[in-house]
């Protein structure tokens, strides 16, 4: 899962982007015309993360085409969008290099993406400078102050819902959990996960027994789960990314340790290509046994507008109707709202109705159960965003275990 937190621009950044819309300054390559809306969309379509941006164009490209179908933006006029696709390449530079041709080659109106973070800051240091509204997937962070938009959720926040859910599961399950050990990559997605979901433990009063870094390089985990089996912890919390997932369960598994409760996201508990790289029998025994996963995304999610989006999917495309694919139309469908309250197409103005937005919870166009509330924004971020915890079945499928409003039954932790 390509997330990592991130600090919001400020000094020469934030002056420079104050400086243009104060000036009344537009993206230099828009220009006003009555023709279609031109959206960038920025992602990986080769390289590691090719998967990832695929299943992204894929959901913003059927969002769009049912707009376009059903009369276009109608505060213009009816007026279609028109996407603009570049390939990031799963690169930082590739991604900047794109969003600069986005602005001043193609002059568009918003760009849609990146979807990882080490490439949202080489993007918002190209879009926060021209005031281009930026709408990330599945960053964790919010870079800039005043055109970066993200659609997932904050990884302080992330690291928060994790202490959060293990007071649920000891005050209303009635698990008997006081001691907790943490592991993150130590990078600041990590650091900034870790340290929320430590304060957070303790101020609920559980003893975090240790804290433990782990190079995001490594090749083997078992030294790690070496010393977390040392410290006898009764809950695991862990941020892995995919490949960290695989490497993490596979000592659970070597090892044969599975007495703690193990909470972990996103990618390296919550993927299904983790559970198909672990096999049945590894990720029956890790995944499926006294694992809780955080995560965006739920198919199982009691959404109208969910359903309906992968009811009308199924068949029309090649790639996964996965997390990648919703959050690449509920970005859509964002950046639909921000035009139609905007009424007008100039980045300047699509990015002042950003904060205006409103995609009611339920509606037919709120697709993610990790925005509760509906969608509105606030310091670009979803209001009240919030991580989903997931629980494998033995056949490789996930339920919903918390929160209580979406879930499709109780954590299992025997």
């Amino acid at each position: 899962m390509p997330h990592t937190v991130v600090r919001r621009l400020r000094g020469g950044l934030a002056a420079l982007s104050a400086m243009a819309l104060a000036a009344g300054c537009t993206a230099a390559g828009y220009t006003d015309n009555d023709g279609p809306v031109k959206i960038g969309v920025v992602v990986p379509r080769s390289g590691a993360l090719a998967a990832y941006g695929n299943g992204a164009v894929a959901g913003i490209e059927m969002v769009v085409d049912d707009i376009n179908a059903s009369g276009g933006i109608r505060s213009l006029g009816g007026r279609r969008i028109e996407l603009v696709v570049g390939d990031s390449a799963s690169k930082p530079n590739d991604a900047a290099h794109e969003a600069r041709r986005m602005i001043d080659k193609e002059g568009v109106s918003a760009i849609l993406g990146p979807i990882s973070s080490t490439e949202a800051g080489a993007t918002a240091a190209v879009t926060e400078r021209a005031g281009m509204p930026t709408i990330a997937m599945e960053t964790t962070g919010v870079y800039g102050d005043r055109s970066f938009y993200i659609v997932s959720v904050e990884a302080a926040q992330m690291g928060t819902a994790y202490g959060e859910f293990v007071d649920h599961l000891v005050d209303d399950q009635g698990a008997d959990l006081r001691t907790v050990v943490i592991t993150y990559p130590q990078n600041d997605y990590g650091e900034a996960a870790s340290a929320a979901a430590e304060k957070k433990l303790t101020s609920l009063g559980y003893q975090v027994k240790d804290s433990i870094a782990v190079d995001p390089e490594t090749e083997d985990y078992t030294p790690t789960m070496l010393r977390v089996r040392a410290a006898d912890p009764d809950v695991v919390v862990s941020a892995l990314y995919d490949r960290d997932g695989i490497l993490f369960h596979q000592a659970r598994y070597n090892l044969g340790y599975d007495k703690p409760v193990f909470l972990c996201g996103i990618g390296g508990c919550d993927n299904p290509d983790v559970w198909d790289a672990l096999g049945p029998r590894v990720a029956r025994a890790t995944l499926g046994h006294r694992t809780v996963s955080e995560s965006f995304y739920n198919p199982s999610a009691d959404l109208p507008g969910l359903r309906t989006l992968l009811a009308g999917a199924k068949g029309e495309t090649d790639v996964p109707l996965d997390q990648h694919f919703v959050i690449g139309a509920q970005t859509a469908r964002i950046v639909q709202a921000a035009l139609e309250e905007a009424g007008s197409a100039r980045p300047q103005d699509v990015n002042a109705a950003m904060s205006r937005i409103r995609i009611a919870a339920g509606s037919a166009y709120h697709y993610l159960p990790t925005a509760p509330e509906g969608i509105a924004y606030e310091d670009g971020s979803i209001k009240g965003a919030k991580p989903v915890f997931n629980q494998w079945r033995p056949d490789g499928t996930r339920d919903i275990v918390h929160p209580p409003q979406l879930a499709a039954r109780e954590p299992d932790l025997d």
